[in-house]
């Protein structure tokens, strides 16, 4: 990030110590600035200040509405990514500004304003929470939600639209093995009184097989023939 008083000596002495190894790096202009991942750090003050850093000639082409994809994909991404604008973005204004801008990208991508802005109020709402949360509050969620996650089994299924819903599912799951009509629950071995963990299923939707899977390898360990060593 570079150093903010004349310190053009040891700027020097540093980047000589860096290149005397077997790499030669190169250097940019000293700044009060520099991205870093998905983060434009700046120094501000005696303070450091964050936002996105977004790279220009990114297309931002989110999955469109009329997509074969589990209802629960739209939800998701909006609340992620509302609570990511909040935690790395340091002012509320530049908060604002990203939620609209994303906002905007959906709208583009054919989403309507009827479906998106419910969800949006929830996301805001949702991340408002979190930012309140303290550090240990968060640490004991996050331990919760990981218990809670050890006690439950995963039924993964392709996606259709006019398949069976998660919740009926759900549903003949806990009727025919959580609690049977007539029988003790599930989670207490008859006579013996010992704790099985499992509380619930989870309906793990996933996409069918697209083009790309259906034409390009994405394991070429697996194919048959030669290995991918041999050509090279």
């Amino acid at each position: 990030l570079g150093y903010l008083g004349d310190e053009d000596n040891e700027w020097n002495e540093f980047k000589s110590l860096v290149n005397n190894g077997c790499l030669d790096w190169e250097f940019s202009e000293l700044s009060t600035s520099v991205n870093f991942m998905d983060l434009t750090i700046s120094i501000t003050g005696d303070t450091f200040t964050t936002t996105l850093y977004e790279k220009p000639m990114a297309l931002y082409l989110y999955i469109p509405p009329h997509s074969s994809h589990p209802p629960g994909c739209l939800p998701g991404h909006i609340i992620g990514e509302v609570q990511r604008i909040h935690r790395l973005c340091s002012d509320k204004d530049d908060i604002q500004s990203r939620v609209c801008t994303f906002y905007g990208r959906l709208m583009r991508r054919g989403h309507k304003s009827e479906s998106l802005i419910p969800l949006f109020e929830k996301a805001m709402v949702n991340a408002r929470k979190f930012m309140a949360k303290s550090k240990q509050q968060r640490e004991q969620e996050k331990e919760e939600k990981l218990e809670a996650a050890r006690r439950r089994c995963y039924f993964h299924v392709t996606f259709h639209p006019q398949g069976p819903k998660p919740h009926a599912i759900q549903q003949i799951f806990v009727e025919q093995v959580l609690q049977p009509p007539g029988k003790e629950h599930f989670n207490k071995l008859r006579g013996e009184g010992v704790d099985v963990p499992l509380d619930a299923m989870i309906v793990a939707n996933h996409r069918p097989p697209n083009l790309g899977n259906m034409l390009s390898y994405r394991k070429i360990d697996k194919r048959n023939g030669p290995p991918v060593s041999s050509f090279i």
